[in-house]
C-alpha cells in the first residue's frame, strides 16, 4: 500500500510542476521539515546545495523557472518502495542568461517518512546516454525495487 502512495505523492508532484503550479503551492505537497537536496558545486546556481523546510522547496521552483526555460521533459519512469519514490528521466533547458541549452539525466528521489515527513534529492548527469545502463538494470530488476532503493539513497 505505502508503494502505492508513494507513486501517487511523485506523480502529484510531477503534475504540479507540469501544471505550473505557483512555488508555495508545490511546496505545499511536502512537510513543513522537508530536507531538500541537490548534489553540486553550491554558489553556481540557487538551487544547488542541502537545505530544509518547504521555502526551499518553494525557492528551487521560483528560481529554475526566472532563470531558465524547459524545453522538453521527459519521465522514463517512476518506482516506489515503502519508504522512497524514485522518478528517472531527461530534460532539456535553456539558461535564460545565456541562451545555452544543457541536457541532462536526472532521478528525484523523495524519501518519504512515516510522520509524512519527506525529503527531496535530485541527482543529474549533463550525458543522458550515462544513465542508460541504470535505466536498463532498474528495468531488469524491477521486481526486486524494494531491496534496490535503499542503494540508491547514497
Amino acid at each position: 500500500m505505502a508503494q502505492t502512495q508513494n507513486i501517487d505523492l511523485a506523480r502529484e508532484l510531477l503534475a504540479a510542476l507540469d501544471e505550473g503550479r505557483p512555488p508555495e503551492a508545490v511546496a505545499a505537497l511536502f512537510a513543513n521539515d522537508v530536507l531538500f537536496e541537490i548534489p553540486g558545486d553550491t554558489g553556481v546556481l540557487p538551487w544547488i546545495g542541502q537545505r530544509s523546510g518547504r521555502r526551499a522547496v518553494a525557492d528551487f521552483v521560483a528560481s529554475t523557472r526566472a532563470m531558465t526555460e524547459l524545453l522538453t521533459f521527459k519521465v522514463e519512469d517512476v518506482m516506489a518502495s515503502d519508504a522512497r519514490a524514485v522518478i528517472v528521466g531527461e530534460l532539456a533547458t535553456r539558461i535564460k542568461a545565456t541562451d545555452k541549452v544543457v541536457e541532462t539525466a536526472f532521478a528525484i528521489v523523495l524519501t518519504i517518512q512515516a510522520a509524512g515527513s519527506c525529503g527531496f534529492r535530485c541527482s543529474r548527469t549533463a550525458s543522458p546516454s550515462r544513465w542508460q545502463g541504470a535505466r536498463d538494470t532498474l528495468a531488469a530488476r524491477r521486481s526486486s525495487l524494494p531491496a534496490l532503493l535503499p542503494s540508491l539513497k547514497e
